[in-house]
């Protein structure tokens, strides 16, 4: 498996269905109204109508010159950033004071992807489209030579837990050793994600970034916050607003709130329902966090600021071991 340089990383027809996609899903109203007519039904809008939503949509769904990039890598807790920022703008905009379990219903940020939602965001689009601050606009993708004039907020987690967290949550739908999955797609994209990001940061290929990391947000929430606020030049927030959403939306509470959606009768879903913890290859055995510590180093070269080396890990082992 090769990882490529960050501009290599995406094949040119996944850059352009990149730019497509959007486009595609917000066409939604045009599909319904063509399906309508050749049922020989009758269209709640005519076409022009459906004409002019679409282009509405497509202005919200692409970003402007003042809108920030959000990348995110995967099981890196951009749920849970989410849920706190869209519980602070609904406070600090709206004066509306929401929970985790509705939080879906006011998504703070309008996604470019596949997410685009055309008549479940009717009402959020207006109102978070004229809001005073940037829309974050949300993606898991490789950095793109696009970005580089772009504010970018790069949220990440240590490779290792990335990889491993994936993992245990793919247990859900299959069983896999961990040595096979290890070349699998998934990994690869995850890979592909750091070494793309890493390499734009090395080589100053971004004008404005905040690398938010997974860490940093578990052991001090409340000042990760504000400084990722401040970085988005929202007006002054109290602190007491952040410490709430920061309280209301606790990893006990949306591991429960997960937990509740999938079923809890279900045993695999402990292993597949997120943990929250750092250092996960410490629940490896040696022999796959061997293999674990080979395959990134070989294939990752920029890690954006996280050491890819498991002594600390394996020395522990041994002195439980001499102690035993």
């Amino acid at each position: 498996m090769t990882i490529h340089a960050y501009h290599r990383v995406v094949p040119p027809h996944r850059v352009a269905w990149d730019r497509i996609y959007p486009f595609r899903t917000a066409t939604g109203p045009i599909k319904e109204y063509v399906k309508a007519k050749l049922k020989g039904e009758t269209s709640d809008v005519s076409l022009w109508q459906a004409i002019g939503r679409t282009v509405e949509t497509m202005a919200h769904c692409y970003p402007r010159h003042h809108d920030v990039i959000w990348a995110t890598a995967q099981r890196s807790g951009h749920n849970w950033f989410s849920m706190i920022y869209t519980i602070l703008v609904e406070r600090l905009f709206n004066g509306r004071v929401i929970d985790i379990q509705d939080v879906s219903k006011y998504r703070a940020h309008v996604y470019r992807h596949v997410s685009i939602r055309y008549d479940l965001n009717d009402h959020l689009t207006e109102f978070y489209f004229h809001l005073p601050i940037p829309r974050l606009m949300h993606n898991h993708s490789p950095y793109y030579l696009w970005y580089s004039n772009r504010k970018v907020l790069l949220q990440i987690r240590h490779p290792y837990d990335v990889i491993i967290s994936k993992y245990y949550h793919g247990q859900y739908f299959l069983t896999m050793s961990f040595a096979r999955y290890l070349l699998t797609g998934t990994v690869r994209g995850v890979l592909e994600f750091f070494e793309s990001w890493g390499r734009a940061l090395s080589e100053g290929r971004l004008r404005t970034v905040y690398c938010l990391k997974y860490e940093s947000l578990r052991s001090d929430p409340v000042t990760e916050v504000q400084q990722v606020l401040e970085f988005l030049e929202f007006p002054a927030v109290p602190i007491s607003f952040v410490e709430n959403a920061v309280d209301r939306t606790n990893s006990e509470r949306v591991r429960n709130l997960e937990m509740q959606r999938r079923g809890l009768d279900d045993p695999r879903l402990v292993r597949g329902a997120r943990s929250g913890k750092i250092g996960q290859s410490t629940e490896l055995s040696p022999s796959d966090r061997a293999a674990l510590e080979s395959h990134v180093r070989k294939h990752l070269t920029h890690t954006v600021g996280y050491l890819l080396q498991l002594i600390v890990v394996i020395l522990t082992d041994l002195v439980e071991w001499l102690l035993s």
